[in-house]
């Protein structure tokens, strides 16, 4: 038997120590992937809006001026970023300049992207969810927006028309009033919009419903001249009546309407803020009289809200369909409502169940 040199000795060992390793090398390629998990980081910016759902309970969204959109989640009590998803290429859109709710489809969720309306910055997006913003249809615009800039407390600067929900408006700092009659996805200038928009102003602050009326306000004003007007059939717009002047009233920055009382309420301030603001004043439509018991309006100062004819229908309240659906005894006689029994729900509050007596929610009574 022939003699085995040294260099056949070492190269032998060292494929059978290959060999012998490979078996690790396989079971560490086999390890499972990394998890990956949002990180809460604090120090994102301003929350600059939240925005209830009007009908649905619970349902409620937050925006900031540089660090996304935020919906509440209920179940575990914290708040779930929604556009996360965005990357580097569009840092500009991690600013919200708006947020929008319909108030027939409760999934459905609009966002209105831009952190900077400089020469610098890209244009703004619209961003539309039908699942309360889990997934995400993107419309990029032709114009900026600034949710990074003075005036980011105010809004919301988009709104879903209240008669028709394929129809949004969007309220911009320098580019006037925009329409989109196709639930967002495209965008073209809205007509009849009186103030004319300037390169460096505040544009369009706010946009509100009063039942079938829409309110704007408008930004660049002097405080002497019209900075809240209405349209009541979606084309004409007109300066509200009666309106405020002054400092205190110099720029619109909330509204809100109160479908009970019918009467919109407006905050305004001496600058758009948050830099520079140092006075304000909230005011309602139709105004109060400035001393004296509150007597009731006659019906004629609320005509204004119905001369707008709706092409949806809105689907009853749930407490109203409950009068049709009444239980039946005997031959058919409804059951009295002194042998009724208390309906009996569960209500959700502090991580745990309650009954209550009631479980249809108190919006819209």
């Amino acid at each position: 038997m022939p003699s085995l040199s040294r260099r056949t000795v070492l190269a032998g060992t060292a494929v059978a120590a290959a060999l012998t390793a490979l078996p690790a090398h396989a079971a560490e390629a086999k390890q499972p992937a990394y998890r990956w998990r949002t990180a809460v980081i604090g120090g994102t910016g301003f929350v600059t809006g939240i925005l209830f759902h009007p009908t649905t309970p619970a349902l409620a969204y937050a925006r900031t001026d540089i660090g996304g959109a935020y919906r509440w989640d209920t179940r575990t009590a914290r708040w779930t970023p929604l556009i996360d998803h965005l990357g580097w290429d569009d840092w500009n859109l991690l600013g919200v300049e708006a947020m929008a709710v319909d108030p027939v489809h409760p999934d459905r969720l609009y966002l209105a992207l831009g952190a900077y309306s400089q020469s610098w910055a890209g244009n703004g997006a619209i961003l539309r969810s039908e699942d309360r913003g889990s997934t995400w249809q993107r419309t990029d615009l032709t114009v900026k927006l600034g949710a990074n800039e003075d005036g980011r407390g105010a809004g919301e600067r988009l709104l879903v028309d209240p008669c028709d929900s394929d129809i949004l408006w969007l309220g911009t700092r320098h580019d006037g009033l925009l329409k989109s009659t196709d639930s967002g996805a495209t965008w073209a200038q809205a007509s009849g919009f009186p103030p004319a928009p300037t390169a460096s102003g505040q544009g369009v602050t706010l946009l509100v419903a009063a039942g079938r009326t829409l309110y704007a306000g408008w930004g660049d004003a002097d405080g002497s001249s019209a900075n809240l007007f209405r349209t009541t059939d979606g084309t004409t717009w007109e300066p509200v009546p009666g309106q405020p002047t002054g400092t205190a009233a110099k720029v619109p920055i909330r509204a809100a309407y109160d479908r009970h009382t019918r009467e919109l309420y407006v905050t305004y301030a001496n600058a758009p803020g948050p830099n520079g603001q140092s006075d304000g004043s909230v005011h309602s439509w139709p105004p109060r009289p400035a001393s004296g018991p509150t007597s009731p309006r006659p019906p004629g100062r609320r005509r204004h809200l119905r001369l707008r004819r709706c092409r949806r229908r809105r689907p009853p309240p749930r407490h109203r369909r409950r009068l049709h659906q009444q239980p039946l005894v005997g031959r058919g006689h409804p059951v009295p409502h002194h042998r009724r029994r208390p309906q009996l729900g569960l209500a959700e509050g502090h991580g745990r169940l309650r009954r209550v007596r009631d479980p249809l929610p108190q919006v819209g009574r």
